[in-house]
């Protein structure tokens, strides 16, 4: 991989690599009084035999916002869903949060993969600003629970 993509991921059928992308220094905050470059972090997926893997011309990025970080790409058993870390923000109450992406795949590794649903399965707001903070997916590999996720969380407190 070039430099500033990071974790890659092979699909379970070998034929698609998921990774993460720092695009740029854009993302900056401000974390208890000080300013901070995060930079902008996306998610892309591609056919690993294309011959321009993983140039720009081969990727397709699966949400382009310059205020979201989506990290840490994990394969379902499938090979047609992405769960990943993604931290929005937009200044919403509760930032950090586990989202899963449905993709149709092409048969032509040339044609690009499509977005079919995208689902924030953890979000969720506590009152008076209480709120969980996931991060570290991966699916459950018993063929049994083919849904079944896990991920690390942290309460919060104001």
């Amino acid at each position: 991989l070039p430099p500033g993509d990071f974790d890659p991921k092979i699909s379970p059928d070998g034929q698609w690599l998921a990774s993460y992308r720092k695009r740029d220094n854009s993302l900056v905050v401000e974390i208890g009084g000080e300013i901070i470059v995060v930079g902008d972090f996306d998610l892309w997926v591609a056919p690993v035999s294309h011959p321009l893997q993983p140039a720009a011309e081969s990727i397709t990025l699966l949400n382009v916002d310059n205020q979201v970080i989506d990290m840490m790409p994990r394969w379902d058993q499938s090979g047609t869903r992405l769960a990943f870390w993604s931290v929005d923000f937009h200044g919403v109450a509760d930032p950090a949060d586990i989202v899963v992406v449905e993709l149709a795949l092409p048969a032509d590794p040339l044609d690009p993969p499509v977005v079919v649903n995208r689902t924030d399965v953890t979000d969720g707001y506590f009152a008076e600003g209480r709120y969980w903070s996931e991060t570290m997916p991966t699916w459950d590999p018993d063929p049994a629970r083919p849904d079944g996720l896990l991920f690390s969380a942290t309460g919060k407190l104001p």
